[in-house]
């Protein structure tokens, strides 16, 4: 007798840094807790389905509404802004689905190990090489479950052996160095991107001043969400004010005097946003 194939998972891998993410922060910016709640309870519906999510009946948008405790209205614009920032499939949403090569990255191992026990079990297995039907069942299980638990874990966070010998103290650190820079890298090209996509200008994240101004706010410990934060938050205050939009620039935003006050004042509209102040 063929195993019943399972659908969907029981549960499925929420990072811990998930809020720190660059489009889940933005989501936060522009909707609050309802930007971040919305796009955890779509996560839900499809893993437990195991499949796209079908929202292109009206009733669909009517329960994922009430799910998500918000208006129908805001309910799409969130789905529209999270299908344009890369959370969902642009392609698929036009069809009416929603899914994402990530998801759909994340649910394959599961379904490849479902689909490899079920042929091993009409296949049919020898008694003479393996346990009773009953531990195999049982062992199955185990694994599966295990697999769905740790599918695609980022490799930071999974937990390796202690070093057995103490590692010999180095005076000089030239791959840190290395990392340290690669890592300055990314996050000026991030937040110069970012802030040419919402000025729709072309500051090059090669340029002296870009360089200087990015590195001295990276040094002081400033993450790339911080950076798009003041940003998102200059640019509702200032992009459709003729005479303050041309000081939305790396030179102002990132000016050492005013960076923290932008910051802040950035950080206390988010708050003020999520708990439903105005």
């Amino acid at each position: 007798m063929a195993r019943p194939q399972k659908e969907g998972l029981d549960y499925f891998p929420h990072d811990v840094d998930l809020s720190k993410n660059d489009e889940i922060g933005e989501l936060e910016i522009l909707y609050g807790n309802d930007g971040y709640a919305v796009y955890l309870k779509i996560l839900e519906r499809i893993y437990k389905k195991g499949d796209k999510l079908g929202i292109s009946a009206a009733e669909t948008i009517q329960i994922l509404s009430r799910n998500c405790n918000v208006s129908v209205d805001r309910l799409k614009e969130i789905l529209d802004k999270a299908v344009k920032i890369g959370l969902f499939s642009s392609v698929e949403y036009k069809q009416g689905f929603l899914i994402s090569d990530e998801i759909t990255r994340r649910m394959k191992p599961v379904f490849d190990k479902r689909e490899k026990m079920q042929k091993k079990y009409e296949k049919g297995i020898s008694a003479a090489e393996t346990p009773p039907e009953t531990t195999i069942v049982k062992e199955s299980k185990v694994k599966e479950s295990r697999e769905e638990k740790d599918i695609c874990a980022p490799k930071a966070h999974v937990d390796t052996p202690e070093p057995t010998e103490t590692p010999k103290e180095e005076t000089k650190d030239p791959a840190g160095k290395k990392a340290k820079e690669a890592e300055f890298d990314a996050f000026c090209d991030n937040v110069v991107a970012f802030l040419n996509t919402k000025t729709g200008r072309e500051y090059s994240a090669k340029s002296q001043v870009v360089k200087d101004l990015s590195r001295a706010r990276f040094n002081e410990g400033r993450s790339a969400y911080d950076c798009r934060l003041v940003i998102v938050s200059k640019c509702r205050d200032w992009i459709a004010d003729e005479k303050m939009a041309k000081y939305l620039r790396i030179t102002t935003l990132f000016n050492k005097s005013k960076f923290e006050e932008y910051l802040q004042e950035a950080k206390m509209k988010v708050k003020e946003e999520q708990s439903g102040e105005k």
